[in-house]
């Protein structure tokens, strides 16, 4: 079963909405619940729940099965799953056709930017040593960034970006290039800045947490110090008999 997101096309998330609805209105009408729909169409609970979100576009099996078990016309839900999936199929046309030439796709995450980076690298004759070379960092940095194990910065994208237009010479005129780099840039603020943000936040708390917990843990150390201190003293002066051991029999 294919599962196909969402992007930020408002036109293709409006045509799968008008594929949900209606279905998720005659579900509710029929006073029939997900899972006796689920039963009906031999599909799990999870699938279905997702093919009615309206979030994403489900397989043309599910919402046709679907349509029968709630007694609605397969051939309307059919028609419009065809619009919504030639939808997806223009926007992922224009997303690959911006990704060769250099421009930035659809970026809605953090990750969905990484990825495109590193698909703009893989689908040129660049490899990403001779571009860290370029920028002049240490191949391993540039792939951690790359990876997601460490930060992509504002800058080192910008770098990347920079070095990569002068290894293909993919985009000739200097105005053209700097608009790249732009868009590459403004999608980073969209997703990155927010990212790196959470992320200092999350290692901020993560020290203030580990800071309580070391002062409560030395309180505790200094609390029990001070209950027992004198009876451990008394311990220590007590002498200790001397514990003498049995020799085997021979």
């Amino acid at each position: 079963m294919v599962w196909q997101d969402v992007r930020t096309d408002r036109e293709l998330r409006r045509a799968v909405e008008d594929l949900s609805d209606p279905l998720r209105e005659r579900l509710t009408e029929s006073g029939r619940s997900q899972e006796w729909l689920a039963r009906a169409t031999s599909y799990s609970p999870s699938s279905i729940s997702r093919a009615l979100s309206g979030r994403v576009l489900p397989s043309r099996e599910v919402v046709v099965a679907i349509s029968e078990a709630l007694k609605q016309s397969p051939k309307d839900t059919a028609r419009r799953w065809r619009r919504a999936a030639n939808l997806r199929r223009t926007d992922r046309r224009e997303q690959r056709t911006a990704e060769l030439s250099g421009w930035p796709p659809h970026i809605r995450t953090y990750e969905d930017l990484l990825g495109a980076v590193r698909r703009l690298i893989s689908r040129s004759a660049v490899t990403q040593t001779r571009l860290a070379e370029r920028i002049g960092v240490p191949p391993s940095t540039l792939s951690a960034a790359l990876r997601g194990t460490r930060s992509l910065h504002r800058q080192l994208l910008e770098d990347v970006i920079h070095a990569w237009q002068g290894e293909t010479g993919a985009v000739s005129r200097a105005a053209v290039a700097r608009q790249q780099i732009e868009q590459w840039l403004r999608a980073w603020d969209q997703v990155g800045r927010p990212y790196q943000q959470q992320r200092l936040a999350r290692r901020q708390d993560g020290y203030r947490r580990s800071g309580e917990a070391r002062r409560t843990g030395l309180a505790i150390l200094y609390e029990r110090r001070r209950q027992h201190g004198a009876w451990l003293r008394e311990l220590e002066a007590v002498p200790r008999r001397r514990v003498r051991r049995r020799r085997p029999p021979r």
